[in-house]
């Protein structure tokens, strides 16, 4: 087992360079967080690319009904035939957090001899949560599926993390904003989440010196594809821009949007995995022509009409009086003043962006694919302020 504290205290042991084989040549995949955000169009691009059976792991709490509905809206959303994703998908009842899965043995290990590739996205995303509340779903359950990829036959492992590992007041510190800086300098994460990520990715690259095949994709913001124009509740720039509405005011900030849309992430995931030669096993998937907020609103004439720019602290000012309930909690604490970044942890985000905007990869991880993916511009920024209820009043009125 690959342990390491909250700090990433612990060995990595011997150094081995791992590369997964193309998932072409799987026979059957495990699939973890299939009925999230960005897993439902994974799914798609593995039924899509491979002949495989795709195993979904399900918690208990969406077994039955409840998993086969919102599996069943997937399909609707993402034009999955039906026959195929009856024929070749399978719902595996299971939780992450206990051993063997919450299976019986004899089942474990069954499913262990079977399985020879594992995409794990299974995670739980909150902001405002701490590491000790989120460490049983974001850091234990990835030593499961370690200990799994270990079982039975040796599998192949396809770790999502997020840009966020590099979130960390060190980054701001020392300017370790370049990925050549081993992921384990930047420790000292202000937000418990990312600190959960960043715990679980040194484990996996652990795993991976140790012997274990295994890629990394660390996704920036992912927001919805441009048809739907939709970004899930829990999304930062979700609830960036619906403060900004709510109030009337922007901060002047240099806060970079560098969305990605799921569909697009989705095959740029595949399209790696897809690989009989890597080039690259850490991928950091963020949108190549990423564009500052400011500029993006003077680009949309009724956003830039209903805004104005204002000092950080007086925007911070007018949340703290006028925000609404639902946005409330999610921008005091983006608000909150931290180490190293005084006017709260949006300035935060705003500093450190560029550790992980390194557009080589994404661009690497969608070559041979027929998609591209789109910049971020005044058509992106206008297919997701239509999904606002506060966009649609300051537009009609």
């Amino acid at each position: 087992m690959y342990l390491l504290g909250e700090n990433g205290s612990g060995s990595l042991g011997h150094s081995v360079s791992c590369a997964p084989k193309s998932i072409s040549k799987s026979q059957k995949i495990l699939l973890t967080g299939a009925t999230g955000f960005v897993g439902g169009y994974l799914l798609k691009e593995l039924i899509d690319k491979t002949d495989s059976e795709i195993v979904c792991l399900v918690r208990s709490s969406f077994v039955g009904r409840s998993a086969n509905a919102r599996l069943q809206q997937k399909r609707s959303e993402q034009g999955i035939d039906p026959s195929i994703f009856d024929k070749r998908v399978r719902i595996l009842n299971g939780n992450l957090e206990r051993e063997h899965f919450g299976l019986t043995k004899d089942d474990y290990l069954k499913l262990a001899a079977e399985i020879d590739t594992v995409f794990h996205l299974g995670a739980k995303l909150s902001y405002l949560s701490s590491f000790s509340s989120l460490e049983m779903a974001n850091v234990v359950a990835v030593r499961r599926i370690l200990e799994f990829c270990r079982d039975g036959c040796l599998k192949a492992l396809h770790h999502m993390s997020t840009s966020g590992v590099y979130m960390s007041l060190d980054a701001v510190e020392h300017g370790y904003l370049t990925r050549d800086v081993p992921l384990r300098e930047y420790h000292r994460h202000p937000i418990g989440y990312f600190r959960s990520k960043w715990t679980a990715e040194l484990e996996v690259q652990a795993a991976r010196q140790a012997g274990l095949p295994v890629m990394i994709y660390r996704p920036s913001f992912v927001g919805g594809t441009l048809n739907q124009g939709y970004l899930p509740e829990s999304d930062l720039t979700r609830q960036y821009l619906a403060a900004c509405l709510e109030v009337g005011a922007m901060p002047d900030v240099n806060f970079q949007v560098d969305l990605v849309p799921v569909d697009i992430l989705a095959k740029a995931v595949a399209q790696a995995a897809s690989r009989d030669q890597h080039e690259r096993l850490d991928l950091n998937l963020c949108n190549p022509h990423p564009q500052s907020l400011a500029s993006l609103a003077q680009s949309v004439p009724a956003f830039d009409r209903a805004i104005e720019q204002v000092s950080y602290r007086e925007w911070s000012n007018k949340l703290h009086r006028g925000m609404p309930t639902i946005a409330k909690n999610l921008m005091r604490w983006a608000t909150r003043p931290c180490p190293n970044a005084p006017d709260g942890l949006l300035d935060l985000f705003s500093r450190v962006r560029s550790a992980s905007s390194d557009c080589i990869d994404t661009t690497y991880a969608l070559s041979g694919c027929a998609d591209a993916c789109p910049p971020v511009d005044a058509v992106m920024l206008d297919a997701y302020l239509q999904g606002l209820s506060a966009f649609k009043r300051v537009k009609d009125a």
